[in-house]
C-alpha cells in the first residue's frame, strides 16, 4: 500500500468514526494519485462520491490557497469536467465556477432520469502548484439532494419532495516542493 492509499484510508477511517446528527456511510472526497507534488507540473484531481443512495443533485464547493495552487480554468471560469457518476443519464451542469480560492460545481439530473446510487467520480479538475508549502483542498459545502416523484394518472411525474442526504466530506492535503513559478 502506497502513502496516498494510506492517507486515503486514514481519512476515511476518521470520517467514518466521526459522530454526526444523521450518521452516514456516504463520503464525498477530493482525491489525487499523488499528494507530494512539484511546482510547475499539472496534476489531475477528482471529486469522488462513495456509497450514496438515490441522489438527484450534487453541489460541491471547494476552497484552496490560490497563492500555492493554481486551478486550471480560473480564467475561463470552468474548472470542472463532469465525471462518470452521472454519465448516461439526462443531466445538466448548473454551476461550474472558480474564483481565486473558491470553486463550485453543481450537477443535477433532469427528468425522466432516475436517481443514482453507488460510487463514482462526480467531476475532475487540474491543479498547477505555484509555490512550495503544505495546503489543503477542502469542502466548504457538500450538498447531496434526493428528489422524490409520484406518478400521475396521466403518466406525468410530479415532484413530491426533496431531501438533503447526510454526507461526510474528506479533504486532500498537498505537500508542494520546488521553486516558485509565475
Amino acid at each position: 500500500m502506497n502513502l496516498q492509499q494510506l492517507r486515503w484510508l486514514f481519512l476515511m477511517m476518521i470520517a467514518l468514526a466521526m459522530p454526526t446528527a444523521a450518521q452516514s456511510n456516504t463520503i464525498i472526497a477530493v482525491q489525487s494519485d499523488v499528494t507530494d507534488v512539484q511546482t510547475g507540473t499539472y496534476y489531475p484531481v477528482t471529486v469522488f462520491v462513495k456509497d450514496v443512495e438515490e441522489v438527484w443533485q450534487i453541489n460541491a464547493e471547494l476552497e484552496y490557497d490560490p497563492n500555492l495552487v493554481y486551478v486550471v480554468g480560473t480564467i475561463s471560469g470552468s474548472p470542472f469536467a463532469p465525471g462518470d457518476f452521472f454519465s448516461g443519464d439526462p443531466g445538466i451542469v448548473i454551476r461550474n465556477t472558480v474564483t481565486a480560492g473558491h470553486m463550485t460545481y453543481t450537477h443535477s439530473l433532469v427528468a425522466p432520469a432516475e436517481s443514482k446510487s453507488g460510487s463514482g467520480v462526480i467531476a475532475t479538475f487540474q491543479i498547477y502548484p505555484l509555490s512550495a508549502g503544505t495546503t489543503q483542498i477542502r469542502f466548504t459545502a457538500a450538498d447531496l439532494t434526493r428528489v422524490t416523484y409520484t406518478q400521475g394518472e396521466d403518466g406525468t411525474r410530479n415532484l413530491q419532495s426533496t431531501e438533503n442526504l447526510p454526507v461526510l466530506p474528506a479533504l486532500i492535503e498537498l505537500n508542494i516542493t520546488g521553486e516558485t513559478v509565475p
